[in-house]
C-alpha cells in the first residue's frame, strides 16, 4: 500500500512538473495558435455572412412560387437588400440589370457606377454594361467612353 502511495505521488509530482513547463513554456505558442484559430473564425464568419448575402440577392430576383414577380417587386427587394449591405456591390449590378430591363438607364448606370466602387468587381463587364445602358439612352460619346 505504501509503495502505492510513493508511486502515486511521484506520478503526481511527475504531471505537476510537465503542467508547469507547459505552462510556462508554451504560452507564446498558444498565444500563436488562438491567434491563427481567431483569423480562421473570422474567415469563417465572413463567408457565412456572405453566402447569406448572396442567397438573399438570389431569392429577391427569383420568381416566387405564388406567380411572376414583376421588376418593380424585384426593384423593392433588391434595395431592401442594398440597405442592409450597403457595401456589397452584387445587389447594386443586380439592380441595374433590372432598371436596364425597365429601361430606366439613368438608375442603371447610377447603380453601376456606385457597385463598381467597391472591391470584387469586374471592371470589363461593369463598363460595358455602363456603354450598353448609355447607347440605349443613344448617348453614344458618353458609350464610347465607357467602353473605353
Amino acid at each position: 500500500m505504501s509503495r502505492l502511495v510513493t508511486i502515486v505521488g511521484l506520478l503526481a509530482t511527475v504531471y505537476t512538473v510537465f503542467g508547469a513547463l507547459i505552462v510556462f513554456k508554451a504560452p507564446k505558442d498558444i498565444d500563436t495558435r488562438m491567434k491563427e484559430l481567431e483569423g480562421l473564425f473570422s474567415q469563417a464568419n465572413d463567408a457565412a455572412e456572405d453566402a447569406k448575402y448572396q442567397a438573399e440577392i438570389v431569392e429577391a430576383v427569383l420568381n416566387n412560387y405564388n406567380g411572376e414577380m414583376t421588376n418593380y417587386d424585384k426593384v423593392r427587394r433588391i434595395t431592401t437588400i442594398i440597405e442592409k449591405y450597403p457595401n456589397k456591390p452584387d445587389a447594386y449590378y443586380q439592380r441595374a440589370f433590372i432598371y436596364d430591363n425597365m429601361g430606366k438607364y439613368d438608375e442603371a448606370i447610377q447603380d453601376y457606377k456606385i457597385g463598381h466602387r467597391y472591391k470584387g468587381v469586374d471592371d470589363a463587364s461593369n463598363y460595358c454594361d455602363i456603354g450598353i445602358a448609355y447607347s440605349q439612352k443613344e448617348e453614344y460619346k458618353k458609350a464610347l467612353s465607357a467602353y473605353k
